[in-house]
């Protein structure tokens, strides 16, 4: 059941008159239900009673039935009030009104719907549905927002109303603006709100309008006061703003400028601009002008004028001032390279004239300090032996320096046994070692690595040298190798005084020397890691240097393996044990020198050392005192009298004895030329001034290698346990 309270007055009219019906058919059936019992049963008492129970019961109905009626009246009137309250109510808004119901039929409207519409008022009918009221307003042209998209708006409009979502406002051709609200109601239905938003709209334009006046007077002032000139142009190119630079940097008159003139009749750029453009452009007063045109929203077009005048001018002042730098650098530079190349010239020359006395000299002090002397002399034998030591380090390091610099030291890269080259550092140091009271010991894999022998050697020598300057007696050298990434790392292991963290950097820098280290009586010059440093720069082997203050030092160098090699374990060994004067005894060694006082000295230390020397001018002289008796070895002099070398008298001997007797060149010209010539007959060099370690390690070597013993001495060697053990001392 419905509830009364609820109901409004159509529903009430309606339920009562569906109520009167149902009375209706109850009284006819009654009065058809006594008719068919007259006519069966004939009972006339039986009918009377029946008659007065039927009239009862429809006096009752009459009764309720006229209340019905009475009640329908007064609900068809207070619905009827109802209904004139509303729709005056509808019509007293201000907005106009449109109701439709679930199947989007127009309902109704008020008086202000209907002025809205009036030009579609006789089209406008309760009943009509929403979609064919649309296509006729747009069908007859009154929706400026339609024109040109007819089919477009009307979706547009059809999808808001469908789904109300918010305001949909739209344009009138009569210059009207409205706004449309709607909602859905309980039943499927919708009401519509039309509100005229003109006067709102006009205002928005007037202020859109001011600001973009003040908008337009803003750019015009900001393009003013720009140092660049700049126009626009639109989509059709013409000319739609400017600035004063603009007419200023192109030399135009105010008469050739208007807006809407082609771009064409203007000296700009005419391409089409689909993409940020620069270049360069000459005025007719000869300004250089840098224009880029850039493309805008709309299809409009900004160029810019730069003036470049000063610029270009400054870069050719520039370039012209680079010019003539240049040119004083490579006149400057060609001016050191000279006086490089005199500085190298002298060094050598100085160098040659110094060490061939100083060689002499040398090697006499050598002998008088293995004499039998009373110990003061002996000392003072020493003390200027380590003086001309001192000297030659100088000497020699000056020199290398000085390649280094001047860039005329080669790199002759090859394979290197690293085998031989610890076999002649073993027979270098092994006196020195024993002499100052260190036990050296060697690590020597069977490896051929890829390197300059030469450089490497003296890389490596340099390190030994240090080893045994800064290690005190008793103390302990490992030269040796282990693997690195690719390669090994080859290097020297000491206990000697150690370097401070924050000095390592610094040893390698030019005449620099540590305080812990200059209490030593042969301290060097500083000079020597520093080329150490060089070298390895130019070979591109890293250098590794780990040390502990006070307990020791490592340094090494990463040098790669040839190609195709790996390197082999090395058998356990010994410390080394020298034992090159024994090796010496009775050899006949042949002195060939243009020098009397350096073929003297030689003599008298050759046979300080048990050997047979025999001293000669020349190869000629040497070869009438030899007779038909080869000698073991022969040491030469690079320069000698009358142009000849010491090459030509090592080849006659070699014709004469048909053999291939050891030889080595001493020289004081240390050259590439002259160490490319000796290596390449076979020969071994030593400089001056000449080393009486060196040279004598060098002939019991050769001597043993010529006599079919040139496997290593055991005790040479290290085995890997011992090296592992003495670099985790220094990593």
């Amino acid at each position: 059941m419905t509830d009364p309270a609820s109901e409004t007055a159509q529903d009430r009219i309606t339920r009562l008159e569906r109520e009167n019906a149902k009375l209706r058919k109850i009284n006819d059936a009654l009065i058809d239900r006594i008719e068919r019992g007259l006519d069966h049963q004939g009972n006339a008492y039986s009918l009377f009673q029946t008659a007065v129970s039927l009239e009862a019961k429809v006096r009752d109905r009459t009764l309720a039935l006229l209340n019905a009626l009475e009640n329908l009246e007064t609900a068809k009137a207070a619905a009827e009030t109802a209904r004139r309250f509303l729709v005056e109510a509808i019509d007293s808004i201000s907005e106009g009104f449109a109701l439709y119901d679930a199947e989007d039929r127009l309902v109704l409207t008020n008086n202000r719907y209907q002025a809205m519409f009036a030009d579609v008022l006789d089209h406008l009918h309760p009943g009509d549905a929403f979609t064919a009221w649309l296509e006729r307003l747009v069908g007859l042209g009154l929706v400026a927002d339609a024109v040109g998209d007819p089919g477009g708006w009307v979706t547009r409009r059809l999808t808001s109303h469908q789904a109300p979502s918010g305001p949909f406002v739209f344009r009138m051709s009569s210059g009207t603006w409205l706004q449309a609200n709607e909602r859905r109601t309980r039943d499927g239905g919708c009401v519509s709100l039309y509100t005229d938003i003109t006067q709102v709209k006009l205002g928005e334009q007037r202020r859109r309008e001011l600001e973009l006046a003040e908008k337009s007077i803003l750019l015009q002032s900001t393009l003013d006061n720009l140092a660049q000139g700049v126009c626009v142009f639109d989509r059709s190119d013409r000319l739609a703003l400017w600035n004063h630079r603009f007419a200023e940097l192109l030399a135009l008159s105010p008469e050739r400028l208007r807006p809407g003139i082609a771009k064409d009749a203007l000296p700009v750029p005419q391409s089409p601009v689909v993409c940020v453009m620069w270049t360069e452009q000459v005025t007719a007063a000869g300004l250089i002008l840098e224009v880029r045109c850039s493309p805008m929203p709309g299809g409009n077009t900004v160029v810019t004028f730069t003036d470049i005048t000063q610029q270009r001018c400054s870069d050719q002042q520039l370039r012209e001032a680079k010019d003539g730098l240049e040119r004083r650098v490579e006149e400057r530079t060609r001016e050191l390279s000279a006086a490089n190349l005199a500085k190298t010239r002298f060094l050598a020359a100085a160098s040659h004239d110094l060490m061939q006395p100083l060689s002499a000299a040398r090697v006499f002090v050598s002998v008088l300090a293995e004499r039998k002397l009373s110990p003061h002399n002996r000392g003072l034998a020493r003390s200027a032996l380590s003086a001309m030591d001192s000297l030659d380090e100088i000497l020699a390091s000056l020199l290398d320096l000085s390649k280094l610099e001047t860039g005329r030291q080669p790199v002759n890269i090859g394979e290197v046994d690293l085998t031989a080259l610890f076999a002649h550092l073993a027979d270098e140091y092994g006196l020195v070692a024993e002499r100052k009271g260190l036990t050296l010991r060697f690590m020597a894999p069977t490896a051929r690595l890829r390197s300059d022998p030469h450089l490497l050697g003296r890389i490596l020598r340099n390190f030994l040298s240090n080893a045994v300057r800064y290690t005190e007696a008793g103390g302990r050298i490992l030269v040796g190798a282990r693997r690195a990434g690719a390669g090994l790392l080859v290097g020297v292991w000491d206990t000697g005084i150690g370097v401070p963290p924050d000095k390592i950097e610094e040893i390698f820098e030019e005449f620099h020397r540590l305080e812990a280290g200059k209490s030593h009586h042969k301290c060097g010059v500083g000079l020597g890691l520093s080329i150490v440093r060089s070298i390895g720069r130019m070979l591109n082997h890293p250098l590794v240097v780990r040390s502990r203050f006070g307990h020791g030092s490592l340094f090494g160098i990463k040098v790669p393996l040839a190609d195709g090699t790996e390197p082999a374990a090395p058998e356990p060994a010994a410390p080394v044990v020298p034992t090159a004067i024994a090796r010496l005894d009775g050899a006949r060694v042949v002195v060939i020198d243009n020098d009397p006082d350096i073929r003297s000295s030689l003599d008298s230390l050759l046979r300080h050392w048990r050997c047979q020397p025999l001293v000669s001018p020349s190869g000629e002289a040497a070869l009438l005192a030899l007779a038909d008796q080869p000698p073991d070895l022969i040491i030469a002099d690079w320069h000698l009298d009358d142009g000849a070398v010491g090459l030509d008298a090592i080849t006659a001997l070699h014709h004469r004895f048909t053999a291939a007797i050891p030889a080595v060149i001493i020289t004081a010209d240390n050259t590439d030329e002259i160490r490319d010539r000796v290596e390449r007959a076979g020969c071994h060099l030593l400089t001056k001034p000449l080393r009486h370690g060196k040279l004598r390690s060098l002939l019991a070597h050769l001597l043993r290698e010529r006599k079919g013993d040139d496997r290593m001495r055991p005790g040479e060697f290290l085995a890997v346990g011992e090296i592992a053990g003495n670099a985790d001392e220094h990593g």
